[in-house]
């Protein structure tokens, strides 16, 4: 049996690697990450290197799982010429055969796209570089208010939010980075670019100097506070903006690396993701027509990628409202209810790793126990999809 499902495992593998189509698709996957950013990135580094980190992470989190679900709905094709009717083996042995070559495609296609971000990082120098980053062990808030938010706001000059790190091999100069929530108080119009004061605390105590990158992100910088634990002090100073932040919004700079690593964790999370669709594609196909797997397959697609982003268009406001004005939720309806859990979902990919890549920092791996439940719920409808087809009715 292992011998014959491997057998037409290579068979597929030998007629794809026949196809000079195929060949020609391999290059235009490897070469079109380098080609696009040199032909819109411009002449700045910092453009380029956007651009390619871009393609990489839109590219293995969207369109991999979207071929890999096409694929795997037309890999399987019964006809007169091909598949079971001409090779000794069963149906069930055919159908494990092509679905491992549909799996081996799929990782073919991630590592190329992979390879291809990788060949593109040259074109923009040291700024392609990804960034180490240190997150807060732990985020207190200092005020009058009660309760821990997910995200805390502080609104007048006797709050604070406090991040703990650990202040060793920082360097003498310790580089951080903030992401923040703002909200208007109506009171006047706002003031500074970066409506926080940022201190950091050790043996001694410093001030740090900030810099606006966005409307809603910051670096800071600051000598070496001296000691083994650094708290950095976080105070609102524009009375017109009240201002939220998690406890992995503050992080600090440690150093730069290589995108090579971050590159190939992000394709095996990527394939991972693409070889669940590829999975309910096969197993849909082992009892319906290639279109209405490719159809079955889209919608988990969809479900996966957008239903976990739902949330009511006022859930922003009542959080501001629970966490800065101490009110409480009313009674939530029907339309509320569905969308929360519907927005509990779990992602087709962490997007986590994704958005860190995307703004210029080394991925992670505190993801890989999803990218491995997902990778076993692929192969566990392969047996389920291979036992289905043999009791097909085909003629």
């Amino acid at each position: 049996m292992v011998r014959r499902i491997l057998a037409v495992f290579l068979a597929h593998l030998r007629e794809a690697l026949r196809s000079p189509l195929a060949w020609l698709g391999a290059f235009a996957l490897v070469v079109a990450n380098p080609a696009i950013t040199l032909a819109f990135g411009g002449d700045d580094a910092a453009s380029r290197a956007w651009l390619s980190r871009a393609l990489v992470s839109e590219g293995l989190r969207l369109l991999l799982p979207l071929a890999a679900l096409v694929g795997a709905a037309y890999i399987i094709r019964p006809s007169p010429r091909r598949g079971w009717s001409i090779l000794p083996v069963r149906r069930s042995e055919w159908f494990a055969g092509s679905a491992l070559a549909c799996f081996a495609f799929v990782a073919a296609v991630g590592a190329m796209m992979a390879l291809g971000g990788v060949l593109a990082s040259p074109l923009a120098g040291d700024v392609a570089n990804l960034e180490r980053v240190r997150y807060a062990s732990a985020m207190a808030y200092f005020g009058p208010r009660e309760g821990k938010p997910e995200r805390q706001f502080i609104l007048r000059k006797d709050e604070r939010l406090e991040f703990s790190f650990d202040g060793e091999e920082l360097g003498e100069t310790i580089h951080g980075k903030l992401q923040f929530e703002i909200a208007w108080t109506m009171e006047q119009a706002p003031e500074r670019g970066v409506p926080l004061e940022i201190r950091l605390k050790g043996e001694r105590e410093v001030i740090a100097s900030t810099h606006a990158e966005a409307r809603r992100r910051a670096t800071f910088s600051a000598p070496h506070p001296g000691g083994k634990r650094i708290t950095v002090v976080c105070r609102a100073i524009d009375p017109a903006l009240s201002v939220g932040m998690k406890r992995e919004e503050c992080r600090l700079v440690q150093g730069s690396e290589n995108p090579l690593a971050s590159i190939t964790w992000l394709a095996l999370i990527g394939a991972c993701g693409a070889l669940l669709c590829a999975g309910v594609s096969l197993a849909v196909r082992s009892l319906s027509t290639a279109p209405t797997a490719a159809l079955a397959g889209a919608l988990v697609l969809a479900s996966l990628t957008l239903l976990p982003a739902l949330a009511p268009g006022d859930a922003a406001a009542r959080a501001r409202r629970r966490d800065v004005q101490g009110e409480k939720d009313a009674q939530p309806g029907a339309t509320q209810l569905l969308a929360e859990s519907l927005s509990g979902l779990p992602p087709l990919n962490e997007p986590a790793n994704f958005e860190r890549v995307g703004a210029g920092e080394a991925a992670h791996f505190d993801d890989a126990k999803a990218a491995l439940l997902r990778l076993l719920l692929a192969l566990a409808l392969l047996p389920a999809g291979a036992a289905l087809f043999s009791r097909r009715q085909i003629p």
